[in-house]
């Protein structure tokens, strides 16, 4: 029986209801939240060391309330309360893999726990790390997580500025690092960088080498992980109170200094759980990877897959090195039974024509879950006709701002090509107008009316909650709005239709800019697209940069076809004022289109935080005529 189904069963038994389907539970988890939450609690097995006096107890403003008050419990002896033989992480990198099974991943922890304690980090200490997604980089984690100490990542593709933007806000006590990383059959030394990096870090004092054989130093006070010699013993296991901080995430950074932002022990644990284990029905005897790195959110949540039982595949390097089926090679040859991933890469799979299923099996495959920016409905149908039909689609949707998703999938339901399929339980998500009403049938802001354990305990350094009310509580007093364009279509699902804050205002009507990607992207001859608002003649205009497929060129026949599909397919007003080929759209480094930065240096800006960005050369060629 699928674990959602049980789940329902579960509540209408304890709580003498008779709930039908998932619309029934969702509007249950919102009118009576308490009940929900404690539900959820036991039925995911959240281990408490020390029981919860309340639930929840509702403030004035929904970033004060509080939840599971009084209860203590730890991050890591959640996820580490499986101990078997049984393989817990499977590490894959270019040319080499790893298992280690659920007892090492312990003795693993406890031995690097030993050295931190060793070098006086303990409760509420920021530890900083650059790793690439290696089980070095889970151990760790889960190290911090066990005394309390306060974790925050960053992948070692980042820029140096894009990291110490980061991590000097932060005042990190350890940086633990990686010098050298893999990707895409070639080598790159990140030395110089952590050097400078270290040395910009005046309040850092501890340096950790990661590497099991590199011992060069950087810097005499180094610590090399590999020289020390602990033994396993029994993990200290910090007490936590559910509110007390787990990790420290960023903002993209694309427009100005990252947010940082400070999430819970308790409240990350059990967002997560709900949505892997309800809404993506994992169980002990999956197995399920992430293409994700340690600079990412969706990171995070996929290491708390490991409270399951499961078996974790973690993913490092090029997904298309050696060869272009490489990620789906592993998908098929490790029978995952859940794989995560961006639209990105489904997108470039589509366009590339490649036909995995003609080389492998995914029978085994139940669900493939996608995020990072909307899933097209080509994307659908390339899964559908060359993956697997019988795998069911998850676009997913949230956010580094609350951990994890406003909107998902659920297994009880079939899938609308196109369309996300639900709210997230206990979240009370809704499309709303400028004056707050909800809309269907229209676009609409992204609001979620309630509260919920995963929103952020605070910013770092962010005085009277100032920049955290801004970011998500101006436009609605009292209701947080995302910036996402959110469309409900009764019947089919919901749609994200792009960023409210980087708006399409032709002539004054509002446009998401995955209206255009969807049409664009799905045109021969085109590999990629982005496209921004601009300012002339005091009119704004539509300026659309596409990146042309090898062999294709930009031809007037072309340019004509785009705007005859886009009249076609979506409005005459979502018809360019302008089409200019570039040979590469920029993305941050979680796959994000940064329209914000196009903006800017349209209008002659300056485009900050160049680092956040994985392609900035391409930025030079943003320019009209």
């Amino acid at each position: 029986m699928l674990q959602l189904q049980s789940f329902i069963d579960d509540v209408n038994r304890t709580h003498d209801l008779s709930l039908s389907g998932y619309d029934d539970l969702h509007s249950w988890s919102i009118n009576c939240s308490k009940e929900f939450w404690a539900k959820a609690a036991s039925f995911l097995d959240v281990r408490f060391t020390s029981p919860y006096n309340e639930v929840m107890v509702p403030a004035d403003h929904p970033i004060d309330t509080q939840w599971f008050v009084g209860g203590e419990l730890n991050y890591a002896q959640n996820l580490l309360k499986h101990s078997s033989d049984k393989t817990a992480v499977l590490e894959v990198r270019e040319g080499a893999q790893r298992r280690i099974s659920y007892k090492e991943l312990s003795d693993e922890v406890s031995k690097f726990e030993q050295l931190l304690i060793s070098q006086g980090i303990q409760k509420g200490d920021r530890v900083a790390a650059i790793l690439p997604n290696h089980t070095e980089a889970i151990i760790a984690y889960l190290a911090c997580a066990s005394i309390g100490a306060v974790w925050s990542s960053c992948a070692p593709e980042f820029g140096t500025e894009n990291i110490l933007a980061r991590f000097i806000q932060i005042n990190p006590k350890a940086l633990l690092f990686k010098p050298e990383a893999v990707y895409g059959g070639k080598t790159f030394d990140h030395r110089e960088k952590i050097s400078h990096i270290w040395s910009q870090l005046s309040d850092c004092h501890i340096l950790i080498n990661a590497d099991e054989k590199d011992v060069e130093r950087l810097d005499s006070c180094q610590v090399n992980w590999a020289n020390h010699s602990f033994s396993p013993k029994p993990l200290r296991f910090e007490p936590m109170s559910f509110r007390d901080p787990l990790a420290i995430l960023f903002s993209s950074g694309t427009t100005g200094k990252p947010k940082c932002i400070v999430h819970s022990v308790g409240g990350t644990l059990i967002q997560h759980l709900k949505e892997l284990v309800l809404h993506c029905n994992l169980n002990q005897d999956d197995v399920f990877g992430y293409y994700t790195n340690c600079g990412w959110m969706m990171w995070n949540w996929m290491v708390s897959s490991l409270a399951i039982g499961l078996t974790l595949v973690v993913f490092d390097g090029s997904c298309f090195y050696p060869k272009k089926l490489s990620l789906w090679d592993i998908v098929s040859s490790e029978k995952l039974s859940v794989f995560g991933t961006s639209a990105a890469y489904i997108g470039a799979c589509d366009k590339l024509k490649l036909i995995p299923n003609e080389t492998y099996d995914f029978s085994h495959l139940q669900r493939i879950l996608s995020t990072g920016s909307p899933l097209l409905k080509n994307h659908y149908e390339f899964i559908e006709s060359s993956v697997s039909a019988k795998t069911q689609v998850h676009s997913i949707s949230g956010g580094t701002d609350i951990i994890s998703c406003f909107v998902l999938g659920n297994p009880l339901e079939p899938v609308q090509n196109g369309y996300i399929q639900c709210r997230g339980l206990g979240m009370d998500v809704h499309s709303v107008n400028e004056q707050g009403e909800r809309v269907t049938n229209e676009k609409g802001e992204l609001v979620c009316r309630n509260s919920f354990p995963s929103m952020p305990i605070y910013f770092w350094n962010d005085q009277n909650n100032e920049k955290y009310l801004a970011s998500y509580y101006d436009v609605f007093p009292g209701i947080w709005a995302h910036g996402d364009y959110l469309m409900d279509v009764p019947g089919k699902g919901l749609q994200i239709l792009g960023r409210s804050d980087t708006t399409l205002n032709p002539k004054g009507v509002r446009i998401g800019s995955s209206e255009i990607y969807e049409v664009v992207e799905a045109l021969e001859g085109i590999d990629d697209s982005i496209v921004v608002g601009h300012s002339i003649k005091d009119e704004e205009e539509i300026i659309l940069f596409v990146k042309l497929s090898p062999g294709s060129e930009l031809t007037p026949e072309l340019k004509k076809r785009i705007k005859q599909s886009l009249k076609q397919h979506a409005s005459p007003r979502h018809v360019p004022y302008k089409i200019v080929a570039g040979s590469d759209i920029p993305y941050t480094f979680s796959g994000k289109k940064v329209e914000k930065a196009i903006k800017k240096q349209l209008a002659q800006e300056t485009v900050s935080n160049l680092d956040s960005i994985r392609n900035p050369d391409c930025l030079t060629e943003y320019v009209i005529a």
